[in-house]
């Protein structure tokens, strides 16, 4: 369904006019179903208050008579609302925006607009993309020889982005038409035509960007740059918080500093300390431990090589929740090489197995088998069939396994074939 009715091009959108009306009224150009997702239809108005995907600034949600729009994107230069039900073209309807989204973009994308500009007029250091995240937003810039993105740097560029906030500096769009400047490299390939809107900061920066921001830095609240990170190909990637995600990230480090307080019974200032402390302590509980279980696999090892040595049992087995990996190889390396000369020592070519596992019953672990061929053979097979979680493979006189859980272990080992 489509009309004669025309529409805002990107660019000139409503949303982008004035970006912080919260409703509006528009009526409906075309409605077709959507050819990619067949349970959505695509609706053009002529005019909106939801901002379409670009720029690095995600599609706005919100809802047009009641009906929620699942996405926003751009089709060159026309604004296309996804919608699971059609609207008659013609209609006049009620756009209602999700704001609390959209303050928050606007917050995280003006905000990136500051950053990069301070670092690139101050510091040479050139934005090459940008990711606006759910929690943490970041900025990729272009590495220059001799130039280091330092803790100092760092910190100057935030004091100069909250200067600029405390000094409530106006933000302005210009807008041109395209046949009257040169095409900005940024500028998609299938924008064509149209107006190029400019972000002016006031004595700041001036760049080309189709996204919603703040009329005045002073909405930004305050800006966070977080510790550089190694980015793609070499690039550096600055992590940054603006607005209301500062605060939301404050308040959830104040709980978690609320909780290492009473877990490591010391202050926020003895944190560090507290926490190396405990790393070296498991450190040294963990050799011992590794040790002890080292002494007890060598005991353990023995025993169960005896028991099959001096007994008509066939197959022994071992099964302890606390054992770690080590435990259960240190037992296979200890009995298999005795086994394999048992029936020169005895005359004796009866068959003979080990099944050694380790893990919770219900997180499972590692398992090893080992023995005969043929008898390993078997259990190994027995084992895969009786236990759906169990997964492993081998040849020979060892086949080795996990599981993801051992509540079928013990019933699948009483019945193992000898």
């Amino acid at each position: 369904m489509s009309s004669s009715l025309a529409y805002k091009p990107v660019g000139l959108l409503m949303c982008q006019a004035n970006p912080f009306l919260k409703s509006f009224t528009s009526k409906v150009v075309s409605c077709l179903p959507c050819e990619s997702e067949k349970d959505l239809f695509e609706v053009v108005l002529e005019d909106t208050i939801l901002f379409p995907e670009g720029g690095g600034q995600p599609y706005d949600l919100g809802l047009i008579d009641n009906q929620p729009v699942s996405k926003v994107l751009r089709k060159g230069l026309t604004p296309i609302h996804y919608l699971g039900s059609p609207i008659q073209v013609g209609k006049s309807v009620d756009i209602s925006l999700d704001f609390k989204r959209r303050f928050d973009y606007m917050q995280q994308h003006s905000g990136q607009h500051l950053i990069s500009a301070i670092l690139e007029n101050e510091y040479k250091l050139d934005t090459v993309s940008w990711e606006l995240g759910k929690l943490t937003s970041f900025i990729e810039l272009q590495p220059v020889e001799g130039i280091k993105l330092t803790d100092e740097i760092v910190s100057q560029v935030e004091q100069k982005c909250n200067d600029a906030i405390i000094n409530c500096t106006p933000v302005s769009v210009v807008t041109s038409d395209m046949s009257e400047i040169e095409r900005p490299e940024s500028l998609p390939d299938d924008y064509d035509g149209g107006v190029i809107r400019h972000i002016v900061i006031d004595g700041i920066d001036n760049n080309p960007c189709c996204g919603t921001h703040v009329t005045n830095l002073s909405y930004l609240q305050s800006i966070k740059l977080c510790q550089p990170e190694t980015g793609r190909k070499g690039t550096i990637r600055l992590p940054f918080l603006v607005g209301l995600r500062v605060l939301e990230y404050l308040d959830k480090s104040l709980k978690v500093e609320k909780q290492l307080n009473n877990l490591l019974s010391t202050s926020q200032d003895d944190f560090s300390e507290a926490v190396d402390r405990l790393i070296k302590q498991r450190k040294e509980a963990n050799k011992v431990s590794k040790n002890l279980f080292q002494e007890i696999s060598e005991y353990v090892a023995k025993s169960m090589f005896t028991e099959l040595s001096t007994t008509s049992k066939n197959i022994v087995t071992l099964h302890r929740e606390d054992a770690p990996l080590d435990f259960i190889f240190s037992i296979f390396k200890t009995v298999l090489p005795l086994l394999e000369k048992l029936p020169t020592q005895n005359n004796n070519s009866e068959p003979k197995a080990v099944v050694v596992s380790a893990g919770p019953i219900k997180t499972g672990g590692p398992i090893i088998v080992f023995g005969t061929p043929d008898l390993v053979s078997k259990i190994s097979s027995h084992l895969l069939k009786d236990i759906p979680e169990l997964k492993g493979g081998g040849k020979g006189s060892k086949w080795q396994g996990k599981s993801s859980s051992w509540s079928k272990l013990s019933k699948s080992i009483s019945s193992l074939p000898q």
